[in-house]
């Protein structure tokens, strides 16, 4: 008797809108047939075999950041996945840590929007460091859990130079936390990044998006 497909992992943090991309799903017993997506998203299978399937999904420029049940169609179950649509950023940003102290805060300093993708390694936040104008707008997005290959419940927080906190950030699990900050005088800000329970490890994984306005 064939047992039912199982779903294990996946190859990509998330999906970003106006882009093509292929993933690879791993599991036991899945040789799909087929691929199948929630609008306004489309999607292909590539390869079937019965511990992957590779897949290609169309994410349209207008799609909405929100997360997508995508399904493996197979006779005898059809196993499904959330996919998160990511929002899109002009500059893509490797990070150096560490960044737990404030001495270490990594600077954001181009005037595109930035993403950038790391994870939390022990119990200590991550910090990031802006120069702002007076009246200079910021919208700030964490992704954690809401991808498949993270366990982040994030927490996210504004502080000034002299280290006061301005503005905080954080809700349920599997929920981006979003911010929009006007800076009130010239000068240094920083941008706090934690877990709402202290964790640090491989899956305390997170995509952070910053727009200057």
């Amino acid at each position: 008797m064939q047992n039912k497909p199982t779903l294990k992992d996946i190859t990509v943090f998330g999906l970003v809108a106006e882009q093509t991309t292929t993933l690879t799903l791993t599991g036991e017993n899945l040789a799909p047939s087929a691929v199948t997506v929630k609008g306004p998203l489309m999607a292909k299978l590539l390869s079937s075999a019965p511990t992957t399937a590779t897949v290609e999904v169309i994410v349209p420029a207008d799609c909405p950041p929100e997360s997508f049940d995508l399904t493996l169609v197979h006779p005898k179950d059809s196993p499904t996945i959330k996919l998160p649509v990511l929002p899109a950023a002009a500059q893509a940003v490797t990070v150096k840590k560490p960044l737990s102290r404030f001495d270490q805060a990594f600077a954001l300093t181009s005037s595109a929007s930035v993403a950038l993708q790391t994870n939390l390694d022990n119990d200590q936040a991550h910090l990031y460091q802006l120069t702002l104008k007076r009246g200079e707008k910021l919208n700030i997005t964490v992704t954690g859990a809401r991808s498949p290959l993270s366990d982040l419940d994030p927490l996210l927080r504004i502080r000034d130079i002299q280290r006061r906190m301005l503005t905080l950030a954080a809700g349920r699990l599997r929920i981006d936390r979003r911010l929009s900050f006007t800076a009130p005088t010239d000068g240094t800000y920083y941008l706090e990044i934690g877990d709402t329970q202290q964790r640090g490890g491989p899956k305390m994984l997170y995509r952070l998006v910053v727009r200057r306005l």
